[in-house]
């Protein structure tokens, strides 16, 4: 009913190879009004198969860093060079100095610390992210 609703939800992605993050981020996902889940990979092989093969759905990705066989981001470098789309946003434990230089050579928007994954931040997020392509 508010003035704000979408007709197409943003299509969420989640890579990462904990199966209790997959499912926390899907449920902030679900919590996070005009976002929906489509869909999640264990590993970089899968996420590898899956995002190549139809990114129809897929708006946006949230990435691990570090996957139990690959790195998530080798594996955004290899998806951002080829399309815009989907958004990749990386997630992780970790928080170091090298993060903005990760995110500038991985071409992905934004990094969100695991913890601080959220229904609020997810929105922001995206919402920067759109608006900082639209300039």
């Amino acid at each position: 009913m508010g003035s704000m609703s979408r007709t197409d939800p943003v299509g969420v992605f989640v890579v990462d190879d904990h199966a209790s993050f997959i499912d926390a981020a899907q449920e902030v996902v679900r919590a996070t009004p005009g976002f929906e889940v489509v869909g999640f990979a264990t590993s970089a092989a899968s996420a590898r198969m899956q995002l190549f093969e139809d990114r129809a759905m897929i708006d946006l990705v949230l990435m691990d860093i570090e996957l139990g066989d690959g790195n998530g981001v080798e594996l955004t470098r290899t998806l951002t060079s080829i399309d815009a789309r989907p958004v990749v946003f990386l997630v992780s434990m970790i928080d170091d100095e090298d993060l903005g230089r990760l995110l500038d050579e991985s071409g992905a928007a934004a990094f969100i610390s695991k913890l601080d994954l959220s229904p609020t931040e997810l929105e922001r997020r995206w919402a920067t992210r759109t608006e900082s392509h639209e300039e």
